[in-house]
């Protein structure tokens, strides 16, 4: 047990032998010694109540303390972390695309041939050297618009050649 503690008993212990005397002056017929002894006790229940709560205010400032202190750390590592982290994107520079040939499969018709390209990269030694060296462009927002590659008529006959195939299948 603490001092404090023990301080704690004893003043237990003389107020529960003052809270005797006083009944034992009732008992004996003296009011006036029992109502001393009775202030007595009250008076010492007081203080034990008043220092109990003087030392819980204390453990509550200090827990409120310790609490907002662990906060500001918290949040003060959280901050630093963060800006150690948060790095800016880099632009990344893109390189062009590679020139595609087109060829087609042999024995088809012109609406078929143009559904059926077969588009194959072709590296020419310009590109090899330019690869090291990534080109910036400038794409314009706003493009013309293009005409149609296929008229119509093309266009209806490639789709039933194409429901076709599809209902064999």
């Amino acid at each position: 047990m603490s001092a404090q503690d023990k301080q704690v008993c004893e003043q237990i212990h003389n107020l529960r032998s003052n809270l005797e005397q006083a009944e034992a002056s009732f008992r004996s017929g003296s009011g006036t010694r029992g109502e001393l002894d009775l202030m007595l006790a009250e008076a010492q229940m007081q203080h034990l109540k008043e220092r109990r709560a003087t030392k819980s205010f204390w453990a509550r400032q200090f827990m409120a303390i310790a609490l907002a202190v662990f906060v500001v750390l918290v949040g003060a590592t959280t901050w630093y972390w963060a800006r150690l982290t948060d790095k800016p994107a880099v632009a990344q520079e893109i390189a062009p695309p590679a020139p595609v040939a087109a060829t087609t499969v042999p024995g088809t018709s012109a609406v078929e041939a143009k559904s059926q390209e077969l588009i194959i990269p072709v590296q020419t030694p310009q590109q090899t050297s330019a690869a090291a060296e990534p080109i910036r462009k400038s794409v314009p927002l706003n493009t013309t618009k293009e005409t149609p590659v296929a008229s119509a008529d093309q266009v209806h006959d490639l789709v039933r050649a194409a429901r076709k195939t599809l209902n064999a299948n």
